[in-house]
């Protein structure tokens, strides 16, 4: 038999007795264009010589799972790979045909592309379902892939811009109530817009090869080895990368702007203490403690932050920024409240049981307001009414400026609103139930017990989050004028 044949044969093994004995087979029946013993080798004669078919050593644990096949798409249209083990006697061709117990006659059939007598059960199911023949997966130009990409790359633009207009459009945020939170919500509709193009581009090539690249009716082969692309690899990781990094320096200069370090004309100094689980609001300069934040519209304010116990952290949506409080250090925030209103400050670190319930109200007002209500917080208080016998005037009038202080006011209400917390009005004299459902009149001596040991007596209907360390925080005295300022609240 002619060598023409055969055609052009290269060997593959790392060992010289299995490239002899397959060169010492052959004989003069196939021309051996080349004996190599690596894959890298193998590729250089693969583009040099153009064999016809290859015969790889199968015991080679690296040239088995590597594959050659995928090294051939770029180089020959048709080309025969034969994977042969002498150890067990098996030949197996890469088109998954499998013969046992093979024979010198088994090698040159699969040479010559002859059929197998021997088949394997996946083989006769194959001839029940013939495919037409097809020729080696090839390498599409660049023009083939342009396109290919190109219904899916026009899909992606016409459903991309109306849902970045979309996202653009949409307020995704409560209302805007402050000048610094101008460039933020700018940054947030700029970071959902390319959020939103991200993923319809996704979504329609996971689509599109769904549809496209699916498995025609009665395919029973299996698919061609698919390796990784390095410029696709570059690209998705080099272009994600260029807009993160992008946003973050957009954000940075954002924040440089906002947070300015010195202070404005006419600014408004509050100091804001958080401990578990409430806010104290100080004026400092008014002479003014209060339990609700007051803000006048369009003045700017410095915030300087503090804390008793944990870690907290003031937050205002509306404001947009949000700045801890840790306890020994103080951190400062400026905001401009631009919109007249009533809004909520909230704890955004979680600090402790009660943490959810860590609210206070605020009210943004107009300047004339503000100083109304300044008037009233430094005009001398009238007398409390003595709602029971024995009541020291002046004592509940000092304990009515200590609730607001601790923010006793923001838990407990004063006119019979439930809130966190029981109210306090009514509460001196009456009988109050527990949650184990024991019961005690509300006399002085109970209301002091519930502000050093809240657990003790915890009210039927309410949870126990009331702070446990009041006992370090109020003398004596303070907390009998709490007392006196309670007994007033008939």
């Amino acid at each position: 038999m002619p060598w023409s044949e055969l055609g052009r044969v290269l060997i593959v093994s790392p060992h010289p007795l299995f490239r002899e004995g397959i060169v010492r087979l052959l004989g003069d029946q196939a021309e051996v264009v080349g004996v190599v013993a690596s894959l890298a080798e193998a590729r250089s004669a693969i583009r040099k010589h153009r064999p016809q078919a290859i015969i790889v050593d199968h015991e080679n644990v690296e040239l088995e799972e590597a594959d050659l096949a995928p090294l051939l798409w770029p180089e020959l249209e048709s080309v025969r790979i034969i994977y042969v083990t002498l150890a067990g006697n098996e030949m197996i061709i890469h088109d998954r045909q499998r013969v046992v117990a093979a024979t010198e006659k088994d090698l040159l059939d699969a040479l010559k592309g002859a059929s197998y007598k021997r088949q394997s059960p996946k083989e006769s199911l194959r001839e029940a379902h013939p495919r037409p023949a097809q020729r080696a997966p090839e390498i599409p130009e660049r023009g083939g892939i342009m396109r290919k990409l190109t219904v899916p790359l026009l899909i992606t633009v016409v459903l991309s811009v109306p849902v970045a207009l979309w996202f653009w459009r949409t307020d995704l945020t409560p209302e805007l109530a402050a000048r610094e939170g101008q460039p933020i919500d700018f940054l947030l509709r700029l970071e959902f817009a390319i959020a939103g193009v991200i993923f319809v581009l996704c979504m329609v090539f996971f689509f599109y090869s769904l549809v496209v690249f699916r498995r025609a009716p009665g395919d029973l082969e299996d698919g061609p080895p698919v390796h990784g692309s390095t410029p696709l690899e570059v690209a998705w990781t080099v272009i994600p990368a260029i807009i993160v990094i992008g946003l973050a320096s957009y954000a940075a200069g954002i924040l440089w702007d906002i947070m300015p370090t010195t202070g404005y004309k006419d600014e408004l100094v509050v100091d804001v203490t958080g401990f578990q689980w409430g806010w104290r609001f100080e004026y400092p300069d008014l002479g003014i403690t209060s339990s609700e934040l007051v803000l006048p519209v369009n003045r700017p304010v410095l915030f300087r932050l503090y804390s008793v116990d944990v870690i907290h952290s003031f937050w205002i949506p509306e404001l947009r920024i949000k700045m801890d409080n840790i306890p020994g250090i103080e951190n400062h925030l400026r905001l401009t409240p631009t919109k007249v209103g009533e809004y909520k400050v909230r704890c955004a670190e979680l600090c402790g049981t009660a943490h959810a319930y860590m609210l206070a109200p605020v009210k943004v007002v107009e300047q004339s307001a503000f100083e109304e209500w300044v008037k009233s917080q430094t005009a001398a208080a009238p007398a409390p009414p003595t709602g029971a016998a024995g009541v020291d005037a002046q004592a509940a009038e000092r304990g009515r400026a200590l609730a607001q202080q601790f923010g006793c006011l923001g838990c407990h209400s004063t006119d019979g609103t439930k809130l966190v917390g029981p109210t306090w009005k009514g509460l001196f004299g009456s009988t109050r139930t527990f949650q184990d459902g024991s019961t005690r009149v509300a006399d002085e001596e109970y209301i002091r017990e519930s502000i050093l040991n809240p657990s003790a007596y915890v009210v039927e209907g309410f949870p126990d989050v009331m702070p446990k360390n009041f006992k370090d925080q109020l003398s004596e005295d303070q907390i009998r004028d709490l007392v006196e300022f309670i007994k007033t609240l008939q």
